[in-house]
Formats: structure tokens, C-alpha cells, sequence
């Protein structure tokens, strides 16, 4: 896979006696996550939302009583995962794609029968979550605490901090 160019290009694998021309490919799964050529991630969201989805229409029609505790434990344990996989590495940047991803969550929201008819922030409210992008924001600044006080072993020489600056 080329990554940053559309140039033809090709690659070989010399042995003993031959090259052998390798295959390019627009993309390669690597820890569950689809990365492209064009290191674009909308297949990636699309994908998460669709597992997602998928197992939240499975929950949706084997459990019948849906209250907030039961909820949030389907919810946590088996749709959150799908949207958060990773999510460090491939976060959605564009609105259309947060909004997909969004999308899930205020579905599964309404499974609690006896919040179904408020608002979105109502049910998210009531069941003490936050949007997913709210969640996101909140990890990506954990994140960098623990690389800021050197809790994670991470080399951040890319950033100088302010009191450093002379």
C-alpha cells in the first residue's frame, strides 16, 4: 500500500533466484481498524456504525423489558464497544461522520421505553451519558495528561511547553 501518493508504482521482493512483483492493495486491516491509502476513515465509521447497528437491532428484539439498568449495561458491554474501538487512532473529524456515529447512540437511547418521547440530551441526561464526541474530547485530553506527566511512556518531542520558552 502506497500511502500519500497516486504515482504507479511499483515494489519487488528479490530472492536467490527471482523478483516477485507484491501486490498493492487500497487498504489493509491492522487491529480491526481499515486503513486506506488515502488514510481517509470514512470506511472505518461507516463499519463501526454498521456492527454497531447491527448488534443493537439483535438486543432490540430478544429483550423485551428495557429499563435504565438493564440498558446501560447492554449498552456498555456490547453496542459502545463497536463506536469506540480504537478510536484514538481513526477518530471522525467530519461532521457526517460524527454524526453517524452519533446516530447509533441516540437510536439506542430510545430503548428505554419510559424516556423514548424527550429529547436526545434529555435521555442522555437522564441515563447519565454523554455524546460520543463529548467522550472522545474527554479521552483525547486524558490522553495527553498522561503523556505531558510522563505516565505513558510516549516521546513528545513535538510539543514545547510554554514555560520551557524563553
Amino acid at each position: 500500500m502506497s500511502i500519500g501518493h497516486n504515482l504507479p508504482t511499483a515494489y519487488y521482493l528479490t530472492g536467490v533466484n527471482r523478483a516477485k512483483q507484491i501486490e498493492q492493495v487500497p487498504g489493509e486491516r491492522d487491529f480491526g481498524i481499515l486503513i486506506t491509502d488515502e488514510m481517509k476513515w470514512s470506511k472505518e465509521c461507516n463499519s463501526a456504525a454498521a456492527k454497531a447497528m447491527s448488534v443493537l437491532g439483535m438486543i432490540k428484539r430478544t429483550v423485551n423489558t428495557h429499563n435504565k439498568d438493564m440498558f446501560l449495561t447492554l449498552y456498555s458491554t456490547y453496542i459502545r464497544p463497536h463506536l469506540e474501538y480504537c478510536i484514538r487512532v481513526w477518530a471522525p473529524y467530519f461532521k457526517k461522520y460524527i454524526d453517524i456515529l452519533e446516530k447509533v447512540q441516540r437510536r439506542a437511547t430510545k430503548l428505554v421505553r419510559c424516556i423514548k418521547h424527550l429529547s436526545y440530551e434529555q435521555r442522555l441526561e437522564y441515563l447519565g451519558l454523554y455524546s460520543l464526541s463529548r467522550r472522545r474530547q474527554r479521552g483525547d485530553l486524558i490522553e495527553m495528561y498522561k503523556i505531558l506527566r510522563n505516565i505513558e511512556d510516549i516521546d513528545y518531542k513535538f510539543f514545547i511547553r510554554a514555560d520551557t520558552v524563553h
